[in-house]
């Protein structure tokens, strides 16, 4: 059991230094379209509601005893905020829900 734990922690260490700075650009730069964005305080409450959504989602879900994902909640609630103030970048959001047999 320790070395299974021991491996894990290794490869997620080592997964989140080296792809982790693309997933924050993803969901920080990605889904919201900056040049959208009409000021940084805008941006700031985009991702406190999306921050305060993605907690509430993943402790209800916890609490049922549903599975959940963390990412999965995170880019949600920064979706749907960003559709809420239609600062969503299609192109990036298109990519994320497209079936991967369709995509290429």
């Amino acid at each position: 059991m320790v070395g299974a734990l021991l491996i894990a922690a290794i490869f997620e260490s080592a997964g989140a230094l080296l792809a982790g700075g693309d997933v924050v650009d993803t969901i920080s730069k990605g889904i919201i379209d900056p040049a959208l964005v009409p000021d940084s305080e805008t941006f700031v409450w985009a991702m406190v509601a999306a921050l305060v959504s993605s907690a509430l989602w993943v402790n209800l879900a916890t609490w049922i005893g549903a599975p959940v994902s963390t990412t999965h909640a995170v880019v949600g609630g920064v979706m749907g905020r960003a559709g809420l103030s239609s600062i969503v970048s299609p192109d990036t959001v298109t990519t994320m829900v497209r079936p991967p047999s369709r995509i290429g």
